[in-house]
């Protein structure tokens, strides 16, 4: 990602956001507190407020000691795999809610709800290669 020479090589960039956003949905759909996350990272809640919302970059140590705490690989946290991903639908109350909703099912309930949203997907992604075409 390219930036800008006015950029510090500090400021947080578009994949600390969709950092931040894996970070708190995991922590939410582990049913764990910000300052619950702090104490087990060594950091102020705030602290933890500032990953969650891209403010602040998270070193490795950090995503290691995060990983650790919200029990995931770190390599899952990183948002390689959604790079081009929309920020603002990562950061989003909807996909916080929706993650809640979906830890909260059973296996039947979860094969059922990923099942309306593929089928949702396709339905968007039809809608799209026909208005290309038109």
């Amino acid at each position: 990602m390219a930036k800008s020479a006015s950029t510090s090589p500090r400021t947080a960039t578009r994949v600390d956001i969709e950092l931040g956003a894996r970070i708190r949905a995991r922590r939410s759909e582990r049913k764990m507190s910000q300052e619950q996350l702090a104490a087990a990272i060594g950091v102020t809640f705030q602290q933890v407020q500032k990953y969650e919302k891209g403010v602040n970059r998270v070193a490795a140590s950090t995503l290691v000691d995060i990983s650790d705490a919200l029990d995931i690989a770190a390599g899952e946290l990183l948002p390689s795999a959604i790079a081009r991903a929309d920020s603002s639908v990562l950061a989003s109350d909807d996909l916080i809610e929706l993650t809640r909703i979906f830890s909260g099912l059973d296996g039947e309930g979860r094969a059922t709800l990923l099942n309306v949203g593929r089928a949702l997907h396709r339905d968007a992604k039809r809608a799209i290669a026909k208005r290309s075409k038109a």
